[in-house]
């Protein structure tokens, strides 16, 4: 077996013949060029690991690199191969390893199994947007935190959206550390800053409540659109969530206890308290032959009434009542934040509105500062008169000297 440094001179002279055969370098041991019985030229390295398993790896062709830059890999990876290393099966799991897209698949028949309906729909509308588009053909464990940042500041106009990107993308590298497809430190999602949101939601005034009871007494006058306009009311009345509503069942509901027993909602199993006005609008609705549904669809019974005819319907609600920026859902964010204009506590608000976690409920707690200022007013006007404070006034502290003493 020949062995000669190996220089462009040397590799450029070397002639096809019958057959493969390698000339070795004497200066890095298992480094070698084959030549092919068609004249082809390539670079490998021959080596066995620290436990005397034997590996090739193919470094690259003649003519792509010179034999100084084979060579100086082949010495980088002789490096790592005593320091055991085995780069032949690092370049084979690396072949391996899933793009972006395949985890993305494994990731919705994930969310399939263990999330509900309208997270999958929502998760699987980020991905299909942005992830699959933007990233698809990479492999995950080249996704960098260079990249996400990246594609997290294009999106800083719409921070809701870019937020949600970060989330379900997150969740996603979460599962594939789970798998074992990333390192324990591979979701690089955690170092990315999320951009602060403003609150999406409007909350009803005495008067704009006013103005949208006028529109809905006109829409129960309608025959046709009264059914429409209960769903509305009891959204109002109860702060249950549209999907909860829209299916809700006979079965569910218990008049005579004030209680909805929901068999399974976004945070699972729940019983809803009714209020007195709920009750009475339930006690007047009139039970469909043939229909498991509080609120069947008008075109078939067996089905409940669907989302988008909602849509439609209060569309034209929110034009008549004047309300054009009011979501459906900000019904149910309406409720909460009453509640906490009318100081309920915070464990009430999160069973009223069936919470999973008191941080959901929070932002209700927070969103009326006039509340923490009577609050505030009211606690500092019995201590500073306990403090024996002259007409409830507080005394001053001297004035500190402009140097400090």
């Amino acid at each position: 077996m020949s062995s000669k440094k190996l220089n462009s001179t040397l590799v450029n002279s070397l002639q096809p013949r019958d057959g493969y055969y390698a000339v070795f370098d004497a200066e890095v041991p298992g480094f070698h060029v084959k030549v092919t019985p068609r004249g082809k030229k390539v670079y490998y390295l021959w080596y066995r690991t620290r436990d005397g398993k034997p590996g090739k790896y193919r470094i690259g062709d003649h003519g792509i690199i010179t034999p100084y830059q084979a060579r100086e890999t082949a010495r980088k990876l002789s490096a790592e191969i005593q320091s055991g290393g085995d780069p032949a099966r690092k370049l084979a799991e690396r072949k391996a390893a899933p793009t972006v897209a395949e985890v993305c698949s494994r990731f919705r028949e994930w969310l399939d199994a263990h999330r509900k309906a309208s997270t999958v729909k929502e998760y699987s509308r980020v991905l299909d947007r942005w992830v699959i588009p933007r990233w698809g053909s990479m492999k995950l464990q080249d996704l960098s935190l260079v990249d996400i940042e990246e594609q997290h500041q294009k999106m800083a106009s719409t921070p809701y959206e870019a937020n949600r990107l970060l989330a379900v993308l997150s969740s996603m590298m979460g599962r594939a550390v789970t798998w074992k497809l990333l390192p324990k430190e591979g979701n690089v999602c955690a170092d990315v800053e999320r951009y602060p949101e403003a609150s999406r939601g409007t909350i009803l005034t005495s008067e704009q409540m006013t103005m949208l009871g006028e529109a809905l007494r006109e829409m129960t006058a309608s025959e046709c659109s009264r059914e429409a306009a209960n769903i509305i009311l009891l959204l109002l009345l109860t702060g249950c969530r549209k999907g909860e509503v829209l299916t809700l069942k006979w079965d569910f509901i218990d008049l005579e206890h004030g209680v909805i027993r929901f068999p399974d909602t976004k945070t699972g199993q729940r019983t809803h308290t009714l209020g007195r006005g709920a009750i009475a609008l339930l006690s007047t609705i009139s039970r469909v032959k043939e229909s498991p549904y509080v609120f069947p669809s008008p075109s078939d019974v067996s089905e409940a009434y669907s989302s988008n005819s909602l849509s439609g319907v209060w569309n034209r609600v929110r034009e008549k009542a004047g309300l054009p920026h009011v979501r459906i859902h900000d019904l149910r964010h309406n409720r909460g934040s009453w509640g906490a204009k009318n100081q309920l506590g915070g464990f009430t608000l999160q069973q009223m509105l069936g919470h999973k976690a008191m941080a959901t409920t929070q932002r209700y707690l927070h969103a009326f500062n006039d509340v923490l200022v009577e609050a505030n007013d009211l606690l500092d006007g019995q201590f500073v008169k306990l403090l024996g404070m002259e007409d409830g006034n507080v005394v001053p502290f001297p004035k500190t000297p402009a140097n400090g003493r």
